[in-house]
């Protein structure tokens, strides 16, 4: 074809500037048919159509060239691909060229390529409804079924709807597709179409915000569509918007505007506990603040209806989250109270104090260590205060009320140790200068229990340190110095005592101590000397004192002092003795003693000086105490007999009396008085009623039935004579006896002139002895 060359190109100039020459294409095509050349002719059809052709050029040229390409190059040619492309980009309207490229493209599977040339079809078919429907249709089943794009399926159909609105059909094949391909929001937008249709508006409601919830993650939007539904009435709206309340996607408002929507529809219904479910589903999404208000209300509805345990969680949380809201703590300690809960009052102060800071996670401790010791968790209770004392956060005045607190807390017999380490730490702390000097006292006397002597020691310095006249302190510290056997330290102590004390008993037991620890406790000669000699300068050379001196001045060789002090003694002595034993008592006394010890140091003082006046005034004092009554009386008698006090010994008679333990001293005392009456007082009359009482305890005894005989003649009280003699016949228990005494009393009565009296006693002897003859002719005289 090299000769043909020059025509083949002079064609293909030709046809380039004229497309529409239709005998060179003729030409070219016959020229490629003879030689058997098609290529060229081929570029030349690409060419033109490549370079643009007007619109009624298009599809002429374009048949020619595409009846060329299947001719010659085949439709696994990709040129034939090239050509029917470049003439759908020049009028995609051209139903043959897109069937064409539709088999083409198929068997190559190149949908996207396609279903391009689709899209520009359908966009070139504008108002032709048939067209555009009939394109749109194959498109969607195109990219549904052979291409697997469901989504520009989706796009089809959607247009396609528009095109038919009311295709049932349709519109389900779309929802279809695009719930299974997850189109979500094109599906609500597709059932937002069916709005309109008030039958089933409310069912395609329910749909969209379930899609909303479900799908999409729009709350919001959910919640707009329930709120609609609420307006209408539907029951679904409540579950609609408590999934709303609750949906993790949900913002913060929404979550409000859905919560306040349900409140408002159950309160609207009476359904309180609804509301409580409510507001307790919206707790875990809420903010710091609104989780306390919510917790709050909950906490005010709850107790409101009685159910304080489970209005206590809701104010423990509360206080979890608002640790320094102090009303919350005083709520929860009324649902505790009411509750009964203690427990888990004081776990929820717990939790509350760790989420605090400062003074206030103190004082929420120490609330909880308080809860835990009234309900008897002692262990508990004591843990915390421990902590407490060990945390920067307290002041001064917390850690001393902690202190005191765990001091109480372990005043138990089983916790003494522990209760000796607390005292310590609570008087290192404490300010209050009686309430130091109290602590100090227990922390002293518990360590001196627990046999802790150093302790105790300590703590009773550092109460003197405070107070140097504290007796209490220093009566201490010698007992513990004396049971230590720490001689020297007790000398000392005991000289501390001296130098705070006025009282002579005091003084005077205090300086002979201390000399006596120097003699046989420190073996001090010199200095027990000395402490004696000071003893003796202030109480006298008592006998003890010399007794003392004389051992050690004869121990230590020192003669003329001894000389000079047995001189001393042996002058002073008898003297000495009396006062010594009177002031003794006084010291007794004046310290407490009992009262038997400070009178038998007042007898010994009489025994030696019956006249001494501070005896017998001590012993009288002493005759007002019961116990002692007896003792003194008849101390003081004794020394009356002595110096012949008979006024003193009748005065003392009736207190002795009362005091005798026997008929038999009764009766002695009672002869004793009427003789010292008769002989050295001429008082027969005294005489003659004491023998009257003696006969009233003894009336066996015959001899004072003749002594009131003989007083009673000597006195002419013959009567009252009788009359005692017939009170003792009435106390004799032996039958013979009592005759005889109520016949005496009847004769002596008789010759008084009393002879009712005289009768009556006859008849009581009668009465004895029936058989006796005499009785009875003397009631039978007497009665006559």
């Amino acid at each position: 074809m090299s000769e043909l060359d020059p025509r083949v190109a002079e064609l293909i100039a030709a046809v380039d500037a004229s497309p529409a020459d239709e005998e060179s294409w003729d030409e070219l095509e016959d020229l490629a048919a003879k030689t058997q050349r098609p290529d060229e002719v081929g570029a030349a059809y690409r060419k033109v159509l490549k370079a643009g052709l007007p619109a009624g050029l298009v599809e002429r040229v374009g048949q020619r060239a595409l009846g060329f390409h299947e001719e010659w190059f085949g439709e696994a040619s990709p040129h034939l691909v090239e050509v029917l492309e470049r003439i759908l980009s020049l009028d995609p309207s051209l139903p043959w060229a897109l069937q064409r490229i539709t088999v083409v493209l198929t068997v190559k599977e190149g949908w996207g390529e396609l279903l391009a040339h689709f899209d520009r079809a359908i966009v070139a078919a504008g108002d032709d409804t048939f067209r555009k429907t009939s394109l749109l249709e194959e498109a969607a089943q195109l990219a549904k079924d052979f291409a697997g794009q469901p989504a520009r399926a989706v796009g089809y159909l959607s247009q396609l709807l528009d095109l038919r609105p009311n295709d049932a059909q349709l519109f389900t094949s779309l929802e279809r597709l695009l719930d299974r391909e997850g189109k979500h929001a094109e599906l609500v937008a597709l059932w937002r179409r069916k709005l309109d249709d008030e039958a089933g508006a409310a069912d395609v409601r329910a749909r969209i915000a379930d899609t909303y919830l479900d799908k999409l993650a729009d709350p919001a939007a959910a919640l707009i569509e329930a709120s609609t539904l609420a307006e209408a009435g539907d029951p679904r709206a409540l579950a609609l918007t408590e999934r709303v309340l609750v949906h993790p996607g949900a913002s913060l408002d929404v979550r409000r505007e859905a919560r306040a929507a349900l409140e408002q529809a159950y309160e609207k219904a009476g359904r309180g506990a609804e509301v409580e479910r409510v507001l307790g589903l919206a707790l875990a999404h809420e903010t710091r603040e609104g989780a306390i208000d919510l917790h709050r209300t909950l906490a005010d509805r709850i107790a409101a209806r009685g159910d304080a345990a489970t209005a206590f969680s809701h104010v423990a949380r509360l206080l979890l989250l608002d640790p320094g809201d102090t009303v919350a703590t005083d709520r929860l300690a009324e649902l505790a109270s009411a509750s009964g809960d203690h427990v888990a009052h004081a776990q929820a102060l717990e939790a509350s104090a760790e989420a605090a800071s400062g003074s206030r996670r103190v004082a929420l401790l120490l609330d909880a260590a308080d809860v835990r010791a009234s309900a008897g968790d002692a262990a508990g209770a004591e843990a915390i205060y421990r902590r407490v004392l060990g945390m920067n956060e307290g002041g001064q005045s917390v850690r001393l009320a902690v202190a005191r607190k765990l001091s109480a807390l372990l005043d138990r017999p089983d916790r003494r140790e522990d209760r000796l380490a607390a005292l310590e730490a609570q008087s290192a702390i404490e300010r209050d200068p009686s309430e130091k000097r109290r602590v100090l006292g227990l922390t002293a006397q518990l360590a001196t229990e627990l046999q802790a002597y150093d302790r105790a020691l300590g703590a009773w310095a550092e109460r003197l340190a405070g107070d140097a006249a504290d007796v209490d302190a220093i009566d201490a510290r010698i007992a513990i110095f004396r049971a230590t056997e720490r001689w020297s330290d007790l000398v000392e102590a005991l000289r501390a005592r001296l130098a705070n004390t006025t009282s002579p008993a005091v003084r005077r037991a205090l300086l002979l101590d201390v000399a006596q620890v120097l003699d046989a406790q420190v073996g001090d000669a010199p200095a027990a000397i000395e402490a004696y000699t000071a003893a003796a300068g202030e109480l006298g050379e008592e006998p003890g004192i010399v007794d003392a001196l004389s051992r050690l001045y004869g121990a230590s060789g020192r003669g003329d002092e001894l000389a000079l002090l047995l001189d001393r003694a042996s002058r002073n002595d008898a003297a000495r003795a009396v006062d010594v034993l009177v002031r003794l008592a006084d010291a007794k006394r004046a310290n407490g003693g009992a009262a038997a010890d400070a009178a038998r140091e007042l007898l010994r003082a009489l025994r030696l000086d019956p006249g001494n006046a501070p005896a017998r005034a001590g012993l009288t004092s002493l005759v007002e105490d019961p116990t002692m009554r007896g003792l003194a009386a008849e101390g003081l008698a004794d020394a009356a007999m002595v110096t012949r006090d008979h006024a003193e010994l009748l005065r003392l008679l009736p207190i002795r009396l009362a005091a005798a333990e026997s008929t038999r001293v009764k009766v002695k005392l009672l002869r004793e008085a009427a003789e010292l009456q008769e002989r050295e007082l001429g008082d027969a009359s005294g005489a003659f009623e004491s023998i009257a009482a003696a006969l009233g305890h003894a009336p066996s005894e015959e001899s004072l039935e003749r002594e009131l005989l003989r007083l009673g003649a000597a006195t002419s009280r013959q009567a009252e004579a009788g009359f005692a003699l017939s009170r003792a016949a009435s106390a004799v228990e032996e039958p013979g006896r009592s005759a005889e005494l109520f016949r005496t009393a009847s004769r002596v009565r008789a010759d008084a002139g009393e002879l009712a009296g005289a009768l009556g006693d006859a008849m009581a002897a009668l009465r004895l002895v029936p058989r006796d003859r005499e009785t009875a002719l003397s009631a039978l005289s007497l009665s006559a």
